[in-house]
């Protein structure tokens, strides 16, 4: 039997005094997944541009992105509008979310590890491992060299995942590292996004970062294809000892990637 405060799945009737709460979470999911996925699509796409989309003010948008502002249900009714998302207004007035909205809403779920495929969530959750790290999100940003507001919806999504807890003064705690992208649901896209952004990171840092802080190497070889997947097992154990190498170190104050590429420059000749 259902308390007051009790409440059913997310997808169900909420009719306790917790309503407004679970509808504003909700609600700040999708948002903040539809910012990414246009982002995706467009790095330069911004929170001054999605706010400017949906008719919102930006310090607006950015405080109920951030967890600061609670969501009216004006501003729900209008941005469903906006974002043609008639299932929101539903759950305005108290109704069950339509199985049309269910199944729009499990892709996002879905999706959440795909909205990870990009290297600053990972390298964020590094640097929070930092000894006596300025976590602050200006700090955070400038390390990174990101925007604050991708800074603060990275951590957003970490926090959503698990991977990271606040303590509600704005000192964060990593739950569950992640240096090593292996979660089985990683579609290959996902894959693939992710490691393009660590190629495009690596032809960044061959231009701005000193050869005394990096290393670059390459080698171009005649093979016999059969080899390929004994070359795999050798880069992924040497991935493991190097990861375990480092790691064995006390002192951490750098973040670090590593990327490996091995692919044939010939193909069949069709």
């Amino acid at each position: 039997m259902e308390t007051e405060k009790s409440r059913v799945s997310e997808f169900g009737e909420i009719t306790s005094s917790e309503d407004t709460a679970a509808r504003n979470e909700s609600f700040r999911n999708y948002l903040w997944r539809e910012y990414a996925k246009r982002k995706a699509r467009n790095q330069r796409y911004s929170l001054r541009s999605f706010a400017r989309s949906i008719n919102l003010d930006q310090s607006l948008l950015s405080k109920i992105l951030n967890g600061k502002r609670s969501i009216s249900d004006e501003v729900v009714r209008k941005l469903a509008d906006t974002l043609q998302l008639e299932e929101f207004n539903d759950y305005v007035e108290g109704i069950h979310f339509k199985k049309s909205y269910s199944a729009i809403y499990s892709e996002c779920l879905d999706e959440d590890i795909a909205l990870l495929a990009n290297w600053h969530p990972f390298a964020i959750l590094e640097y929070l491992q930092l000894p006596n790290a300025d976590q602050s999100i200006e700090t955070v940003s400038k390390r990174l060299n990101l925007e604050q507001e991708d800074v603060v919806l990275a951590m957003h999504k970490l926090i959503h995942l698990g991977r990271i807890e606040d303590d509600g003064r704005g000192v964060f705690r990593v739950v569950r590292a992640a240096n090593r992208c292996v979660h089985p649901r990683f579609s290959s896209r996902a894959r693939r996004r992710l490691q393009s952004s660590y190629l495009e990171k690596a032809k960044e840092a061959l231009e701005k970062i000193p050869l005394q802080k990096r290393e670059n190497m390459s080698l171009t070889i005649a093979i016999d294809q059969t080899a390929v997947e004994e070359v795999k097992r050798k880069i992924e154990k040497f991935n493991e000892e190097l990861r375990e190498f480092l790691n064995s170190f006390e002192t951490k104050n750098e973040v670090y990637q590593m990327t490996f590429a091995f692919f044939p420059l010939t193909g069949d000749g069709k």
